[in-house]
């Protein structure tokens, strides 16, 4: 498992923030730390012992991490505390796929929002 050195073995965060859309196999968060804000991904305690969601999860951050795009949140690192697998992912302020569809929903047919 790599790991980036993003945090420190102090996981200490100023705030956590669970939020309301969730996945099958994991949670997610808006977490603040050393006065920044981003995402957390964590895999939820049910699976955090089957090698087989652990190794799924470890391979996400893989992919994540390769992307290097400017339209993708950057992955930033994986860690493991008591247990707990997590990822952080850049946080990116601003309305997701779903919001963008119901306010504006040919933005993605114009040929100028493409690039």
């Amino acid at each position: 498992m790599s790991d980036s050195g993003f945090l420190s073995e102090d996981t200490d965060f100023e705030s956590i923030e669970k939020i309301a859309s969730q996945g099958a196999t994991s949670e997610a968060f808006i977490v603040k730390k050393n006065g920044k804000t981003f995402f957390m991904k964590r895999l939820r305690a049910e699976f955090a012992g089957n090698p087989k969601y652990v190794t799924l999860f470890e391979k996400e951050y893989e992919v994540g991490k390769s992307m290097n795009t400017p339209y993708i949140p950057q992955y930033l690192s994986i860690n493991r505390e008591n247990g707990n697998l997590y990822i952080m992912v850049e946080y990116i302020l601003g309305e997701n796929i779903e919001e963008k569809l119901q306010s504006d929903p040919l933005w993605f047919h114009s040929e100028k929002n493409i690039q």
